[in-house]
């Protein structure tokens, strides 16, 4: 692969949802009164002059697609689960309620591997030490998709930011920039069931709204940025799904996000 120069190697995190509004840096946990470590709250927040994430503010509007699939776990977990001698209906529902979460926090745990093993290969531009030789082949299309269409980019992974006039703040899978072609931001989402049929829908206008959120943070532009989604299946070696969004989109998705900013603002009183 041909060298491609990268600014900055900040992996993520799970569960941070606060970032300092002067420097951008994560917040994710506090030290408690009896001096333990917490995460961090809302009244945290107000104290230590934080700003929420932008998948916090995100929360504010429904998701029917991830909904469905939650309920539909539930479900199988009743289907397949057998009842115990005994067992009344409520004590089968919390069973199964459980083994479904299990089923929800596998998906998530594989997402997660695989989400970070991209960070730290792209981060080089190559296959990361940690990477399996069934990993590779996970890891490597991706690599070498980035390498041939984005010739010339500096790229920076992780980054995290703070919007201090919208209050908000983030931490943004990767963005390139480059001396003469616009600036660019992705997101991956890691997920099973993915498809390169063009009748199966991947990507939905909230994913575009945080795209646009993390655009304005890094470059003061959601429009003009390019954005893109990368569907990476999670089961499937070798199979991912591309999606840039158009400047349209990014108008309509960028109006959403900020509408959603007031709302998470007003119900907080923040």
């Amino acid at each position: 692969m041909a060298a491609i120069t990268v600014t900055k190697k900040d992996f993520a995190s799970d569960g941070g949802h606060w970032y300092c509004a002067k420097t951008g840096e994560p917040r994710y946990t506090v030290i408690g009164a009896n001096g333990k470590e917490r995460n961090t709250t809302l009244a945290d927040a107000r104290k230590l002059d934080l700003v929420p994430s932008v998948t916090t503010i995100a929360q504010v509007e429904a998701k029917p697609q991830l909904t469905n699939w939650l309920v539909q776990q539930g479900m199988m977990a009743c289907l397949t689960l057998p009842r115990l001698a005994g067992e009344d209906e409520q004590t089968f529902m919390a069973r199964a309620l459980d083994d479904s979460k299990q089923q929800v926090r596998k998906a998530a745990d594989r997402g997660t591997y695989l989400h970070g093993l991209l960070e730290k290969s792209v981060s080089i531009m190559a296959l990361h030490k940690d990477c399996t030789v069934e990993d590779e082949e996970y890891i490597l299309p991706i690599l070498n998709w980035l390498n041939d269409n984005f010739p010339g980019y500096t790229w920076s992974v992780e980054r995290s930011f703070a919007h201090r006039k919208l209050q908000y703040g983030g931490k943004v899978d990767l963005h390139g920039t480059h001396e003469t072609l616009p600036s660019v931001v992705f997101d991956y989402k890691v997920k099973s069931g993915i498809s390169k049929d063009p009748k199966k829908k991947l990507a939905y206008p909230e994913h575009c709204s945080q795209l646009t959120a993390y655009a304005e943070g890094l470059f003061g532009d959601p429009i003009e940025t390019r954005l893109l989604n990368i569907f990476v299946s999670a089961d499937t070696p070798g199979l991912f799904v591309v999606h840039e969004w158009s400047n349209d989109e990014k108008k309509n998705a960028w109006r959403a996000f900020r509408a959603m900013i007031e709302l998470w603002q007003a119900r907080k009183n923040f």
